[in-house]
């Protein structure tokens, strides 16, 4: 059975392991520095491996291999690592130099690719990555204006006695505002969910 320990805070990361911990963050995603994974099979070199960052709510690990270009020994270092992982069953994204200059579509493309694997596929952690997406770049103040401009277009009906050419208007505005608002919020909620794969 795998043991799982943080490692102690004295780790400095590097520059580029910096970039990918803002990332995490600004994006709003839960995750552990230095985690350290113990007794992992077929790894015989060490006792154990520090992955850079755990994730904790969606149980997936994120890698940055910044000396993969370095030299053949590196290169073979991190080969040998990601073998164990597989092996051991961990679920890790894998991210190259490289890829920094578009981290966000490689960072979803793999984690999307990864929660949809057999042996990693998990509806709920899908969900909730996916949630969190939509939460941080798309549109979820729109259902509540949504609301907000059904309740003006309920005033409008309720008064529309008073002074019917105003109160029909501040009807007409608001149910097309709150129809319009709804609309977008139910295409985007959707297109993340089902489509943006």
């Amino acid at each position: 059975m795998l043991k799982f320990l943080k490692k102690n805070t004295s780790y400095t990361p590097s520059n580029e392991e910096r970039f990918v911990q803002y990332y995490l963050e600004n994006n709003n995603i839960k995750f552990i520095a230095q985690y350290r994974l113990k007794n992992l099979k077929n790894d015989n070199s060490f006792a154990y491996r520090d992955v850079d960052f755990f994730l904790p709510r969606l149980g997936i690990y994120v890698e940055y291999y910044g000396w993969y270009n370095k030299d053949k020994k590196s290169r073979e270092a991190y080969d040998t690592k990601t073998k164990v992982y597989i092996k051991n069953n961990i679920p890790t994204i894998v991210i190259y130099p490289h890829e920094l200059g578009f981290l966000d579509y490689v960072f979803h493309t793999k984690m999307i690719k990864l929660l949809k694997m057999p042996k990693f596929k998990n509806r709920k952690s899908l969900l909730l990555y996916k949630l969190n997406r939509y939460h941080n770049d798309g549109k979820p103040h729109y259902i509540i204006l949504s609301l907000i401009s059904f309740v003006i277009a309920l005033y409008g009906l309720v008064n529309s006695k008073n002074s019917p050419d105003l109160y029909s208007f501040i009807f007409g505005t608001g149910i097309s505002c709150s129809l319009y608002f709804f609309y977008v919020f139910i295409k985007e909620i959707y297109f993340v969910l089902f489509k943006n794969e």
